[in-house]
């Protein structure tokens, strides 16, 4: 491969992360009811699969580790803090279920007590 396909490759690869960041960034805030979705305009509140993007976020930075440049590393490091504070405002702020007490499936990358987690807002 030639110096100059090299380079325009790893332009690409940059714009390519930056995308695949930016997207799993939009999908969990429309996730956690922050955002509307694009195509329906509906507010969906779906907790299991926000924090599914948050998991991939945090797999995208271990498996980087070494990779990334210094603007990458910081953005990564800035996108998951957000989506982290954001996704702990929604579990102090969502209503417990009845018949339940408290179990918010932290850590969990599945809906606990048998429903899938999701509500339209």
């Amino acid at each position: 491969m030639t110096e100059t396909a090299e380079t325009d490759q790893r332009k690409l690869h940059d714009q390519l992360f930056a995308r695949l960041v930016s997207w799993l960034y939009t999908t969990c805030l429309q996730n956690l009811g922050k955002l509307a979705d694009a195509d329906t305009g509906e507010v969906e509140f779906d907790l299991p699969a926000a924090r599914t993007a948050i998991e991939m976020m945090r797999m995208l930075e271990a498996k980087t580790e070494g990779n990334l440049s210094s603007v990458e590393r910081e953005t990564v490091a800035e996108v998951l803090s957000n989506l982290e504070t954001n996704y702990a405002g929604c579990l102090r702020s969502a209503p417990v279920p009845a018949g339940r007490k408290g179990g918010n499936g932290e850590g969990s990358m599945g809906s606990a007590g048998g429903g899938n987690g999701r509500s339209k807002a």
